[in-house]
């Protein structure tokens, strides 16, 4: 099924009901925002809320919060998602699942015998419950000195945030051993968390831009926090399985143009990302891959950005046929086998080279872990 949205200024009042579409006119007093919002909520797995072409104001951010909805435009260049608001909203449109800290502790468990990288097999001290094959679990350490040590972290020494954290799918269950369908990509230590997570799965994103308009366009050349208040990503994809994202562009982001956070298997094809009102220090400006595991990001195009950036204990990501005025940016936090296959790259804010990565004396985050690698348009692997 698709629900089909006008903006406002088209004034349309169509149905064709031979293909499920219903076009929707917003009366001058309704703001987009909520009404699009309000027919995401209603979505039930596999509908789509598509949006004609036209441009739509929004006066707050988006969320998809249920599995299997997916947000269409008419195409990438008929259909603009339009927004000015602050920071507190965090971001212009947003997929997002349950959060870690919306866990009770008594649903959590730990890991009881240490597990390598590699293996699908994690052993728990007690039984998770009603958790069910197909369910998630965040595997998660804190820092500690040891830990640190033994990736040669210098400088950095934080408890937190967690620089080994992974997302799995249970396949089968017995007892208090899990079985996961793809192996963990770090090695954890007893003790680790085990936290069932109710990711969002199978939504998406597509066929529409999405700009950031707070009056004029960032300077692309300008590598500070020109509008510390206006902070907003595009599109942010946080505890989720399976998001689809293609033919999408996210145009003067507040902060990151997309950003993904704690996110299994994304495919992310066709994606422009073009310019950042803030692109300074606290880490800003990035195309961002973060707690993300096994994605495939496809055709991904940065123009005036500071870094395509892999974070975070991320693993076993593709990227191919990047097209960036700007670097890639392996940032740390322990990531690995992480590939990013270019077409065209330049070391934009003039720092780095054109592929970065993190020195164990860095300050900003503990080193990368091992397999990360960049590889030109010739098929081969290269450092700068």
């Amino acid at each position: 099924m698709i629900t089909s949205l006008s903006p406002r200024r088209l004034h349309a009042l169509v149905t064709f009901a031979a293909t499920g579409f219903s076009l929707l006119s917003f009366s001058a007093a309704a703001g987009d925002a909520d009404v699009i919002q309000q027919r995401l909520d209603a979505a039930r797995f596999g509908e789509t809320v598509q949006l004609s072409a036209g441009t739509y104001v929004l006066e707050k951010g988006l969320v998809i919060r249920k599995s299997g909805v997916t947000l269409a435009g008419a195409g990438v260049d008929k259909t603009t998602l339009v927004a000015s608001f602050p920071s507190e909203d965090g971001a212009i449109v947003r997929i997002l699942g349950q959060s870690p800290a919306e866990v009770w502790s008594s649903k959590r468990s730990q890991l009881k015998s240490k597990t390598g990288s590699g293996t699908t097999k994690l052993i728990l001290e007690k039984n998770l419950g009603n958790i069910l094959p197909g369910s998630f679990v965040l595997v998660r350490m804190a820092n500690d000195k040891a830990f640190l040590d033994s990736i040669k972290s210098k400088v950095w020494n934080e408890k937190y945030p967690h620089v080994r954290t992974a997302l799995g799918q249970v396949d089968s269950i017995s007892n208090t051993t899990l079985i996961l369908k793809q192996p963990i990509g770090l090695p954890f230590q007893p003790g680790a968390e085990i936290i069932p997570l109710d990711v969002v799965r199978n939504a998406g994103v597509k066929d529409l831009t999405i700009k950031y308009d707070i009056g004029g366009a960032p300077d692309g050349m300008d590598f500070t926090n020109a509008k510390p208040n206006n902070a907003v990503d595009g599109l942010l994809v946080e505890n989720a399985a399976w998001p689809n994202i293609s033919n999408v562009a996210a145009l003067w982001s507040g902060r990151h143009g997309f950003a993904f956070d704690t996110v299994y298997m994304p495919f992310v094809s066709y994606a422009l990302n073009d310019g950042s009102w803030n692109k300074g220090k606290e880490g800003n400006g990035y195309f961002r891959i973060s707690r993300t595991y096994y994605g495939t990001f496809q055709n991904i195009t940065l123009r005036n950005m500071r870094h395509l950036t892999i974070q975070w204990s991320s693993y076993d990501n593709k990227v191919t046929h990047l097209n960036a005025d700007s670097d890639i940016n392996f940032h740390g936090g322990y990531t690995q086998r992480n590939t990013v296959q270019f077409d065209y790259l330049v070391d934009r804010d003039g720092k780095g080279g054109r592929i970065s990565t993190t020195p164990y004396d860095a300050s900003w985050a503990p080193p990368d872990g091992s397999g990360n690698k960049a590889i030109d348009a010739n098929g081969k692997t290269v450092s700068q």
